[in-house]
């Protein structure tokens, strides 16, 4: 059956996208076939080979620093003892939000009158447009994606960690490895397969961008039993040590939690403005507070629908997903059938394609 699905929604609608790239089609009269025409006309667009590049940056970017952070992140929070659950909320909240709502945050937060300018300014540096330079804002962009994603491979990388059996760390302490040495002959190999499953989403995710983009920029972009007091003195060197690694844990856990935090304060600060204070330089509190933007989000639209069909959308794409791409994965796993790594390839190349698109 998932066969048969992924035929109709995926490689049907592909051949058929394959066929009209070669004609001139407008969807209202027959298509006429031009041969390459299409492609040599794509190729020569500077539009084209601009954001082709740009796309090309910002994956780069994205997979370079958003794994490392969640990495890095997943290491603190298994290392933590107490609060790692509100931690790892803290951190896989922003994947929830919507990639609108994330670039809008971020564009408050970037513009001339926005946080960070504010905070530059504090310490007599000259603020930026950090989004309208062709120089910058490729970048910001690319940081507002990464603010939103690496929450998500902190957890993917959270579980990976705690899924590595204890006896592997004790066998690595036992022949005298140090948090290096276990991290490079114990952890990292045991993560190989969520590297490559983060960098591969990670990839079609950045090759998809589309929305952020274009909210933000509108597209212009051993030995001998030690004699027993030596032994308290190591024993309590040894308590000393993890004392200082939990502060410098919790410290490096609050330091990204309140990253994390201060685009939701500074929405939430923005949000009590009045809509012509909301980008004034001059305004970064509100003055007076108002609760306008509230009254027309329940007033003037019918948010309680949108509401609900947001749930009703979201909960009938999470059922029919899990429902098809559990069948989908039990095939491509368990079973062996003719052209089962080409369709499994076409299938990973049509998730690089931008929704839009589709």
């Amino acid at each position: 059956p998932a066969l048969i699905l992924t035929t109709i929604f995926f490689f049907i609608p592909m051949v058929l996208s394959l066929w009209w790239s070669f004609t001139k089609y407008n969807g209202n009269r027959p298509p006429q076939y031009v041969g390459l025409k299409n492609y040599a006309d794509l190729m020569s667009d500077p539009t084209f080979t601009a954001a082709a590049s740009n796309t090309a940056v910002f994956a780069i970017v994205t997979m370079t620093i958003g794994p490392f952070l969640g990495l890095v992140s997943a290491l603190l929070l298994n290392r933590a003892r107490a609060f790692q659950a509100f931690f790892r909320s803290a951190f896989f909240l922003p994947v929830t939000m919507s990639l609108v709502v994330v670039a809008s945050m971020w564009k408050m937060i970037l513009n001339d009158a926005g946080l960070l300018n504010k905070f530059l300014e504090f310490f007599g540096i000259p603020g930026h447009d950090w989004l309208a330079d062709p120089s910058t804002s490729l970048m910001s962009v690319s940081m507002a994606s990464i603010w939103q994603g690496f929450g998500f491979e902190t957890v993917i990388f959270l579980a990976a960690l705690q899924s590595i059996p204890r006896e592997h760390y004790e066998a690595a302490a036992v022949d005298g490895a140090g948090p290096l040495r276990t991290f490079m002959a114990v952890t990292l190999p045991a993560l190989r397969p969520t590297l490559l499953f983060v960098y591969v989403m990670g990839t079609i995710g950045a090759f998809q961008v589309f929305d952020q983009i274009y909210v933000m920029t509108q597209g212009s972009i051993g030995g001998s039993k030690p004699a027993r007091p030596r032994a308290a003195r190591r024993r309590s060197t040894l308590r000393a040590r993890r004392r200082r690694h939990q502060v410098l844990t919790y410290t490096a856990l609050v330091v990204f939690s309140l990253a994390m935090a201060i685009p939701w304060l500074w929405t939430l600060n923005s949000s009590f403005k009045r809509p012509e204070d909301v980008f004034d330089p001059d305004k970064a509190l509100p003055d007076p507070a108002t609760l306008q933007a509230y009254n027309r989000i329940f007033s003037e639209a019918p948010f309680a629908r949108y509401f609900v069909n947001s749930v009703i959308v979201s909960l009938s794409i999470v059922i029919l997903n899990v429902v098809l791409d559990s069948c989908a994965a039990y095939a491509f796993a368990k079973l062996r059938f003719p052209g089962r790594s080409l369709i499994f390839g076409a299938l990973m190349v049509t998730m690089m394609i931008p929704m839009q698109v589709n």
